[in-house]
């Protein structure tokens, strides 16, 4: 199976809470990274490009529309839908599934969710157009 890891971050979010995320998730060490793009700039994506991880950047536009299992009032309004974390892995994962839904770090600052598909479906590495 191929496995992206979708996440949901705030400016503050770190390495301490990507590393307990991922242990929660038992998120598997060669899986792909989907962040929302205007999160881009934090220090988080930056480290975690430099530890050689693929991160892949989802539009904002790209967000809005997309059926989650979880369903969070505050992100249904201000990005359209329920999880930006599970929005972000099936978007970078197509005809995936969320494997594990939306759960967040022990600071509060990230959320993530697991998306897989059989091997031979595509990850989303480049930048998907909305």
């Amino acid at each position: 199976m191929r496995v992206v890891l979708g996440l949901g971050l705030r400016e503050s979010a770190d390495m301490a809470g990507f590393y307990d995320l991922t242990a929660k998730l038992s998120a598997p060490p060669d899986c792909g990274i989907a962040v929302p793009e205007f999160r881009s700039h934090l220090q988080l994506i930056a480290a975690l490009r430099g530890l050689g991880r693929q991160v892949t950047l989802i539009p904002r536009a790209a967000l809005r529309g997309v059926e989650t299992e979880s369903q969070s009032a505050r992100s249904l309004a201000a990005y359209g839908t329920g999880s930006v974390a599970e929005a972000c892995a099936l978007i970078a994962c197509p005809g995936g599934v969320i494997s594990q839904p939306a759960r967040r770090s022990f600071d509060n600052r990230l959320t993530g969710a697991l998306a897989q598909a059989p091997f031979d479906a595509p990850i989303i590495y480049e930048r998907p157009h909305p």
